[in-house]
């Protein structure tokens, strides 16, 4: 199944459904844990929390980070696999493009190099769609921007402040990050299948072009 730009594409989209799923339950998690802080805060006295018993602050802290970690595995996953399937679809395009771009390479540098991978990856596959005639910019805007909107408030999200009152801003954060990824993994979907059927469509002629002079 690794062997194919179909499967791969399969694999990967199965991965970005899995990682939507895990955003949702992660989405969940803070949720639980904002209504057991904000019901402290609601009910105190004179200025004064109610004490939250330790017992269910720290299910709610762990259930958080039980998540977290999830999220973030499936997250590693699906970019592996997505960086395997971008590779090989870059391959079959490789004669339909120029200068830096036509370099396989180029598909998983994009992703790696720190800074470098704030922009270049969006471009990379802009190119690649661009190469098999599936020109979609407003697809691969929605999906970047949403991504690393999804992303910077992920990071925002993961703070562990000493005043439980103040765990309130980082949930809500962390909330909306998850909400943000679930988008980006659809509009991400969106992606391969189109980048897929591109460099599928652009085959076909060739194959049977192929097939008839042999």
């Amino acid at each position: 199944m690794l062997r194919t730009l179909e499967g791969r594409a399969q694999l990967t989209v199965i991965l970005l459904w899995v990682t939507v799923a895990a955003s949702i339950a992660d989405a969940y998690a803070h949720v639980n844990r904002l209504r057991i802080v904000q019901d402290a805060v609601d009910n105190q006295v004179e200025g004064v929390l109610l004490a939250v018993p330790a017992d269910l602050i720290d299910r709610a802290d762990t259930y958080v980070s039980v998540t977290l970690v999830v999220s973030t595995v499936t997250l590693v996953v699906a970019a592996v696999l997505w960086m395997a399937w971008q590779f090989l679809g870059h391959q079959r395009l490789t004669g339909a493009l120029a200068g830096w771009r036509a370099d396989p390479r180029t598909s998983v540098v994009a992703w790696v190099v720190p800074v470098v991978n704030l922009l270049a990856p969006v471009l990379v596959v802009a190119a690649l769609l661009r190469a098999a005639g599936r020109r979609s910019v407003g697809l691969l805007v929605a999906w970047w921007v949403t991504w690393i909107a999804a992303t910077v408030l992920a990071g925002f999200g993961t703070g562990n402040p000493r005043d439980l009152a103040d765990q309130r801003l980082p949930d809500i954060l962390a909330m909306v990050g998850d909400g943000l990824s679930v988008a980006a993994a659809v509009l991400a979907i969106g992606v391969v299948r189109r980048l897929t059927d591109g460099v599928l469509d652009r085959a076909e002629p060739a194959a049977e072009a192929q097939a008839a002079s042999a």
